[in-house]
């Protein structure tokens, strides 16, 4: 089983095996460091003052720090990150290569990851093709594409 056999192994057969597989999801097993180290951070900047008004304005600042450093939460609280419906077309799509079952893998093109499709008001989103066709099949920039593509 080579490296890709196991990580695919890891994200299938153990609860979060796929942080594991996928490196930028590893991420996501810093985030109790950071949160503990903010807040032991907070609370060291916090001691150095007795007075209780700036004691509590340090806290704030600390706590709406992450807000600060991630601006795209905001999108998200202002109503601006809405869900969209996929087309009908997409579903019939899925249907076709569910009923084909032909072995091997399916090629998406083209070969891009984000796209700016009509039907989500041409704001860019990861293509979410190879993601809504069951199985999920590998985007045409993996190592499952063929050589030269």
């Amino acid at each position: 089983m080579g490296r890709a056999g196991r990580g695919g192994w890891l994200a299938v057969h153990v609860p979060g095996g796929g942080l594991l597989r996928d490196g930028s999801r590893a991420l996501a097993l810093c985030a109790p460091l950071v949160a503990a180290l903010v807040g032991a951070g907070a609370e060291r900047l916090a001691s150095r003052w007795r007075e209780r008004g700036p004691r509590a304005l340090v806290a704030a600042g600390v706590a709406f720090l992450p807000l600060a450093l991630m601006p795209d939460v905001a999108w998200g609280l202002d109503h601006h990150l809405v869900p969209v419906t996929y087309p009908a077309d997409y579903a019939a799509a899925r249907e076709d290569v569910e009923a084909a079952d032909v072995p091997g893998d399916l090629l998406v093109l083209p070969f891009t990851s984000y796209r700016a499709p009509e039907w989500n008001g041409f704001r860019k989103v990861l293509d979410p093709v190879g993601r809504y066709l069951t199985p999920n099949y590998p985007p045409a920039t993996s190592s499952a594409s063929p050589a030269g593509c």
